[in-house]
């Protein structure tokens, strides 16, 4: 799978490569269970009904991850009551983290952040 443009140059700064390698490689210093669990929620249900959250939920998303199709992210918060999704039209899997990493310490402090609700019927491409 080929990295979209933003993700090439979100990883072609000075340092991010290294960076990432380094968060990798310490990622699967234990071993790949962690991994091998990521890789199952792409094949298996999550093990939870996600229609029953009830705390309140907020996603942040780049729209041309190619890893985690928006589409598919789009319907899961669809069937959370009162999710919201931010969406970052310009942004994929490694660069939305990468581009917005402020607002989403931002949003990890302060839980009352004003994001919006995603309704299905709005276009957010």
């Amino acid at each position: 799978m080929m990295l979209p443009p933003p993700d090439v140059e979100a990883l072609s700064l000075p340092g991010r490569l290294k960076a990432t390698s380094a968060s990798v490689a310490e990622a699967l210093r234990q071993g790949t269970t962690g991994a091998a669990w990521d890789a199952r929620m792409f094949v298996r249900p999550f093990g939870f009904d996600h229609t029953s959250i009830r705390v309140p939920f907020r996603a942040l998303h780049g729209a041309l991850d190619r890893s985690v199709p928006v589409a598919l992210v789009k319907a899961y918060i669809a069937e959370i009551p009162g999710a919201a999704l931010r969406i970052w039209p310009n942004d994929g899997h490694v660069s939305a983290p990468c581009n917005h990493i402020a607002e989403i310490a931002d949003a990890l402090k302060d839980s009352s952040s004003d994001w919006g609700d995603f309704h299905p019927s709005q276009n957010l491409s």
